[in-house]
């Protein structure tokens, strides 16, 4: 997505076919992630929360976030900093309006480690 100068991106994940209900409760978490990740966003709030929330949702829903992928923010270059971690951390930077792009949805996986199924 280019609006005004600036590059976000978005997505979204819809079931096709027949889908386990494993499956249909990941997608629902991932979203329920990206729900509280938007709901904690605020001008002059630490980045963390943004993953501390998701990693506390992702968690009560039997889930766990991929550390190794993260969200970022928007602007003038594409996948912009901040790196939005998805779980608890002490990372400092502060929120600024439209720093984000929209937020991307929370990466959780099932509870295995790295050969797991995972959506973002």
């Amino acid at each position: 997505m280019y609006e005004d100068g600036f590059h976000g991106d978005c997505s979204k994940t819809y079931l096709v076919g027949e889908v386990d209900e494993s499956g249909k409760k990941l997608v629902e978490a991932t979203n329920a992630c990206l729900m509280v990740g938007i709901g904690v966003c605020r001008d002059g709030e630490k980045v963390s929360v943004i993953g501390e929330a998701i990693e506390k949702e992702a968690k009560a829903r039997g889930f766990q976030v991929i550390p190794a992928v993260a969200g970022h923010g928007i602007g003038c270059n594409f996948h912009e900093p901040p790196d939005i971690f998805h779980f608890g951390n002490t990372y400092k930077k502060i929120c600024r309006r439209f720093l984000f792009d929209g937020y991307k949805r929370g990466r959780v996986n099932l509870r295995s480690k790295i050969n797991s199924v995972w959506i973002h």
